[in-house]
């Protein structure tokens, strides 16, 4: 077997669709959905944001398509800080994430929405996402690459994690970022669900105080310990 990094990352890649199959990431009927669940997403489980999405959509918050999301963004925008923190508080850390919503959507309405921003180049985008305040490297690539379909790799604890108990051990976000781009063929299907299979076998089988190698799909390959 070839373990040459580009053969085997994309190995890895394909040992875990073929385990998990496809996720369908990331979860949402619009976009503006995508964009604030990315938010919300900072520093707790996905469980706790799909309790604040649901309180969204009850309140008529969120498009059930792209039909009218600027609207939506706009209702959202206007809410009062409390009522907001109120529908995100399962989410954790919900006076910072208030704040950053708002910021978000200020940058998208000012920017005439996400078409008014699809005419940016990757580097523009993300270094104009990057100027957000509250929004940092993860939540930006979610954003480029679920909302925007850019060629953006998202890193995560869990692809840092799992790379490094398979001695691919490297020195930032970007470094990660820009290894895992290299090796893998550039299909925006692939990023999205690569992110995502990286994700599952994290929690199910690479866990922070807990490696289960023996059933993870990714077993046969050496591990750091």
């Amino acid at each position: 077997m070839d373990h040459s990094p580009t053969s085997l990352i994309y190995e890895y890649y394909k040992k875990l669709l073929n385990y998990f199959g496809k996720q369908n990431w990331w979860p949402g009927n619009s976009k503006l959905e995508i964009a604030i669940s990315a938010i919300l997403t900072q520093n707790t489980s996905w469980k706790n944001v799909e309790k604040s999405i649901e309180k969204f959509k009850k309140l008529n918050l969120l498009p059930k398509n792209e039909n009218n999301y600027f609207e939506y963004a706009k209702k959202i925008y206007n809410l009062d800080n409390e009522k907001l923190k109120e529908i995100i508080k399962s989410c954790g850390f919900y006076n910072s994430k208030v704040k950053t919503i708002k910021n978000f959507l200020e940058f998208l309405i000012d920017s005439k929405g996400f078409e008014g921003l699809n005419y940016l180049n990757d580097f523009e985008l993300r270094k104009k996402l990057l100027e957000i305040k509250g929004i940092g490297n993860e939540t930006v690539d979610c954003i480029m690459l679920y909302v925007f379909n850019r060629f953006s790799f998202v890193v995560d604890k869990y692809t840092i994690r799992i790379l490094n108990r398979h001695n691919i051990k490297l020195k930032n976000y970007y470094e990660y970022k820009q290894f895992i781009e290299k090796n893998i063929p550039k299909d925006i299907g692939i990023y999205k669900e690569f992110h995502a299979l990286f994700v599952i076998t994290g929690k199910k089988f690479c866990k922070k105080n807990k490696m289960d190698c023996e059933n993870c799909p990714l077993g046969l390959y050496k591990i750091s310990k």
